[in-house]
């Protein structure tokens, strides 16, 4: 999956994390990408859900206000 692998790659040289919120500008800063990050567009009615598709790669940790996507470190 395309998101799987664009996560990986913008994740990894953060040390495997980012805050939730700050995710999906970075994203967009780096694939180059024009519009905005829907879930949708994989088939997900939101992040969270879009994340747990692919929760061996990646994982939200965290609640409400205080998220944090975290990398496993197999794809470190």
């Amino acid at each position: 999956m395309i998101f799987a692998y664009n996560v990986v790659l913008l994740l990894s040289p953060c040390d495997g994390r980012m805050l939730y919120d700050d995710f999906i500008v970075e994203y967009q800063r780096r694939t180059g990408s024009s519009h905005l990050l829907y879930p949708t567009d994989y088939g997900f009615p939101t992040m969270v859900r879009l994340f747990d598709a692919i929760q061996l790669v990646a994982q939200v940790r965290g609640r409400r206000n205080f998220k944090i996507i975290m990398l496993d470190p197999e794809f470190r």
